[in-house]
């Protein structure tokens, strides 16, 4: 989830727009593991990884949308991780990196946007570690690394970037843009597989259609994104392949 100062109002409007009338475990819960929700059938909204998704045994999630960053170059329902170094850096591109030489904030381990897109793209696959990193448990942490001199470069969710761009200006003013990744599918807004075909279709048009309102709208501003959408879930398959 994209949870900060400015995101948290919207959404918690979000969630009361979906679920105001769906029953006790219809929330948002970043602090419990929708996976184990949805095995008892108590995930009513959850906003997880799209490796998790990706990776979860069949009969687990229904699928209802994800975010769709406000970039011409990002199809809808996708998001594009953003290379940055410290604005002061030798590094000016990703073919400066030298990943036996130069530190790398990863957020976390097996992070797709924050590891594994960035390793396929410096290593050509999806190693769980580089021969530099710092682990710093966010891609806010991440940030702050490189812009404090901690690491040479991170990798970050772009719809992160654009939160962090607004949470924590001047972190990111110390920051510099040096590539972005290939578009893949965004982090998945999710119900459990027994939430009934009637529930379904109500969260998946209010899911698309929460942007129409006011708090959406002001969602979409603080992070920079258009709405959200539907694209099939099959297109997150190929993200176990790298």
């Amino acid at each position: 989830m994209y949870l900060a100062p400015p995101s948290e109002p919207g959404f918690r409007a979000m969630t009361d727009c979906l679920c105001h009338d769906l029953g006790d475990y219809a929330r948002l819960a970043p602090d419990r593991d929708p996976a184990e929700l949805a095995q008892n059938g108590q995930l009513i909204l959850g906003h997880i990884c799209a490796i998790t998704f990706a990776r979860a045994k069949t009969g687990l999630y229904h699928y209802l949308g994800a975010l769709s960053p406000r970039a011409p170059e990002t199809p809808q329902g996708h998001y594009r991780s953003v290379i940055v170094a410290h604005k002061d850096s030798t590094i000016q591109s990703m073919s400066d990196i030298d990943p036996t030489r130069h530190q790398i904030a990863v957020n976390e381990i097996g992070s797709f946007s924050g590891q594994i897109i960035l390793s396929h793209m410096l290593l050509s696959h999806g190693a769980l570690a580089f021969p530099h990193q710092t682990l710093t448990g966010g891609h806010a942490l991440s940030a702050k690394a490189v812009a404090e001199g901690r690491a040479d470069l991170t990798a970050l969710d772009e719809i992160s970037y654009a939160l962090i761009k607004r949470n924590d200006p001047k972190t990111a003013k110390n920051l510099r843009v040096i590539g972005h990744s290939a578009p893949h599918p965004g982090l998945a807004f999710v119900t459990s597989e027994h939430t009934d075909t009637a529930t379904l279709a109500i969260l998946r048009a209010r899911l698309l259609g929460f942007f129409e309102t006011q708090s959406g709208q002001a969602l979409a501003q603080v992070l920079d994104i258009r709405g959200a959408t539907y694209i099939d879930p099959a297109a997150y398959k190929p993200l176990c392949d790298l």
